[in-house]
């Protein structure tokens, strides 16, 4: 077992998308992700079909989508298919972490 797979999330981690799925979006929400002790750090999450977790969704996925989809509306996304996978060159703070991508 990696050390990845010790703590589990409520939310897609790159290691769940390996190599790639193709999922179909449901729903867009705003949750709280801030640990209970923070203050409230707020974030749209992206609800699939297929998949019990939820993506939290980037700046980066949310224009990749837009480029999909063909909109830059995302009630337009409700419905739509798209593609994730796991890249190893996303980077986080200045270090290469790898993340979930979505396929043009």
């Amino acid at each position: 077992m990696k050390i990845s797979q010790l703590s589990e999330s409520k939310y897609l981690k790159k290691e769940d998308e390996q190599p790639t799925i193709t999922v179909t979006i449901y729903g867009i929400s705003k949750e709280n992700l801030a640990r209970e002790d923070e203050a409230p750090e707020y974030k749209y999450i992206l609800n699939f079909k297929e998949r019990s977790k939820p993506l939290v969704l980037n700046m980066t996925n949310a224009q990749l989508i837009a480029h999909v989809t063909g909109s830059e509306e995302t009630d337009d996304w409700v419905g739509k298919s798209i593609t994730l996978y796991n890249d190893p060159s996303v980077s986080f703070g200045g270090k290469l972490t790898g993340g979930i991508r979505v396929q043009i």
